[in-house]
């Protein structure tokens, strides 16, 4: 039987109501009792190998965040510490196990240009996402940009595959979300989360990427065939991963307590994207 439509809006819309709440209550407090520390293992920090010089390394750090360790960073509300810690692990073992090697060879099969092409593809659809953050922020010049952006590449770029918009006109894209959105609205991140298979976020982060999968196309264009829409999104996650597998191995060996790192270097990024 397939899944009524009415009911999954109502669903959904009763989750991002009650996540809003937990936010509007939580979100405030983006620091409070300091997080469990993990012990100190002495010794210097690993770097990885791959990481072949200092401008690759700057580029991380300009994603990531300032710092991968732990010195210098923000106390940050860590309630739910030992679940983190364990899906952190979950996903670790699942990204070098499973997702890195299939991102390789899917990699290697494909050529550089058709990974690229998909890329835009499904960055493309995504367009309502982007729209709605802009809208929310009351940017209304990006949101114009979107716009302008989704309709030159949904024609002249072949349904999104090629980035026509960027490439003869030089019009970036903005890549927003709905949790810069409340982020702009002057609410916390609140409490760490890590959940399975999506990695880290907040309490915050969760709202937005709620709000993010309803303003989805694929979230309804693809409700009533759940196999399709599972596919697709693997495709799309195997797709990007693909176009820089190392980047988490490296980002993840350049610091001694890898759990930590990539907790300080989530709200970082996050903090750093709301105030662009």
């Amino acid at each position: 039987m397939k899944p009524n439509p009415e009911s999954c809006i109502l669903k959904n819309l009763a989750l991002v109501a009650l996540l809003i709440v937990i936010v509007g209550a939580l979100g405030c407090a983006g620091a409070g009792s300091p997080a469990p520390e993990a012990p100190d293992r002495g010794g210097d920090t690993n770097v990885d190998a791959d990481v072949e010089s200092d401008e690759e390394l700057e580029s991380l750090l300009a994603e990531y965040g300032d710092e991968y360790g732990e010195e210098g960073a923000v106390s940050r509300s860590d309630p739910f510490y030992y679940w983190n810690v364990t899906w952190f692990h979950f996903n670790d073992k699942f990204y070098f196990w499973f997702l890195q090697p299939v991102a390789k060879g899917y990699g290697w099969a494909m050529p550089d240009h058709a990974q690229t092409g998909i890329n835009n593809f499904f960055r493309n659809i995504e367009y309502p996402v982007r729209l709605v953050a802009c809208l929310a922020q009351g940017r209304m010049y990006d949101s114009g940009t979107e716009t302008g952006r989704f309709l030159i590449n949904t024609t002249i770029g072949v349904v999104g595959f090629w980035d026509a918009a960027e490439q003869i006109w030089e019009i970036e894209a903005h890549a927003e979300d709905f949790d810069q959105a409340i982020g702009r609205w002057g609410i916390g991140p609140g409490w760490f989360i890590t959940w399975p298979l999506l990695g880290p976020s907040s309490v915050r982060g969760t709202v937005g990427a709620v709000v993010d999968r309803l303003a989805n196309p694929k979230t309804w264009l693809l409700a009533d065939e759940p196999a399709i829409g599972i596919v697709t999104t693997a495709l799309d996650i195997i797709n990007e991963t693909s176009l820089d597998p190392d980047r988490y191995e490296q980002m993840r060996d350049m610091s001694v307590e890898p759990y930590i790192a990539i907790r300080n270097a989530y709200f970082q990024n996050r903090e750093k994207k709301v105030k662009e």
